[in-house]
């Protein structure tokens, strides 16, 4: 493919993925074109790396993910502003939430020893609260009994983490939370989330070519796409990320959303889905 048909094939961005030839493409060839190429090209260097990254490991151990994430975003011309981990775990395990927290050394593991604890009553029986908020991270647990659910009286355990500073920070923080997990029992799951912020205002096809440059990033195919005047959503599979979530009988595990803004376009990159508000 000739570099011409290259990138008339990324900034027309239609439907079905046909050529479009220069002629007929007219303003669209030059504005959507001009506005994401400097972004795409990076793009399309790194996906062969974050390959070669993520086969490059055979580890039992589940692979850490952020730090690509957020390097295929700062490629792609995006501000990274911050970080979001959710991560939740069910287990059958007896006592209650604060005896499952020390048992099973929790708070030893995510680093939250000295976290504010208190318990509050519910409907489902008594819940802990961890909390610590720091500058540029903020840890929210909570370990649930699940009364009246079954007979052995399960419990659920949720953790929310928002970071604020480095990729570093975030990597930490995420080895952290799945080793945690892991530690609890097969039950368990991973939500991982970059928001950053692109100074440039993509118009509907630009900010589509420039998502589908992300998800060949990770060599991911796209299962859905919805889009308005205001935002972008696609959705995707990628056999290289560890983490799956099933939605109507299809995986998917690759999530972006692009808002329009007068700042900019506020972007969000998800794996296996963004569950954080945008």
């Amino acid at each position: 493919m000739c570099c011409k048909n290259f990138w008339r094939f990324v900034c027309a961005g239609s439907a079905n993925n046909d050529f479009i030839d220069g002629h007929n493409t007219g303003r669209r060839w030059e504005t959507g074109c001009l506005c994401v190429k400097k972004t795409v090209i990076p793009l399309l260097f790194l996906s062969a790396v974050l390959v070669l990254l993520f086969l490059g490991k055979t580890s039992a151990i589940e692979p850490l993910v952020i730090d690509k994430m957020s390097m295929l975003m700062t490629a792609g011309g995006v501000q990274v502003e911050g970080y979001y981990l959710e991560g939740w775990a069910l287990l059958r395990e007896s006592g209650e939430p604060a005896e499952v927290w020390e048992k099973k050394k929790i708070g030893e593991k995510l680093g939250l020893v000295d976290a504010s604890k208190r318990s509050i009553p519910t409907g489902w029986g008594d819940r802990l609260q961890v909390e610590r908020i720091d500058r540029d991270c903020q840890a929210r647990v909570m370990v649930q009994k699940m009364k009246g659910i079954s007979e052995d009286n399960p419990t659920y355990i949720s953790i929310k983490y928002a970071v604020a500073g480095s990729t570093q920070e975030s990597l930490s923080q995420e080895k952290k939370i799945r080793e945690s997990l892991a530690s609890l029992g097969k039950n368990h799951g991973i939500y991982l989330a970059v928001k950053g912020k692109i100074a440039a205002d993509l118009d509907e096809e630009a900010q589509l070519a420039w998502g589908k440059a992300v998800f060949r990033g990770f060599g991911a195919r796209i299962t859905d796409t919805l889009r308005t005047d205001k935002y972008t959503s696609i959705t995707g599979y990628s056999p290289v990320l560890p983490d799956v979530a099933v939605v109507g009988g299809g995986k998917i595990n690759l999530n972006l959303s692009m808002v329009r803004k007068e700042q900019g376009i506020h972007v969000l990159l998800g794996t296996p889905l963004i569950t954080c508000e945008y």
